[in-house]
């Protein structure tokens, strides 16, 4: 099996993300490119559910309208 590494965006849409579930593997790079009203903080599963995006989970925060990364470092879903 050949690992590599690659690249991927997520961009806003309105109100929500696009795409809306991305896979990707440990290393990988991904883009979040936000609309002027838009920001994305990682969140834990839990608070996810109850659509509360007030609790930081992983250290996953890009303001609004801003254009910023996030690499995974463990093999996990990571909720946003």
């Amino acid at each position: 099996m050949i690992s590599f590494r690659s690249q991927a965006q997520i961009v806003t849409v309105g109100n929500t993300f696009s795409p809306d579930t991305l896979y990707a593997i440990v290393g990988d790079t991904v883009t979040f490119s936000l609309g002027p009203t838009h920001n994305v903080c990682g969140v834990s599963q839990s608070a996810w559910i109850a659509n509360n995006t007030s609790v930081i989970f992983f250290g996953l925060q890009i303001g609004l309208g801003q254009t910023g990364f996030f690499v995974p470092t463990n093999a996990q879903t990571y909720y946003y």
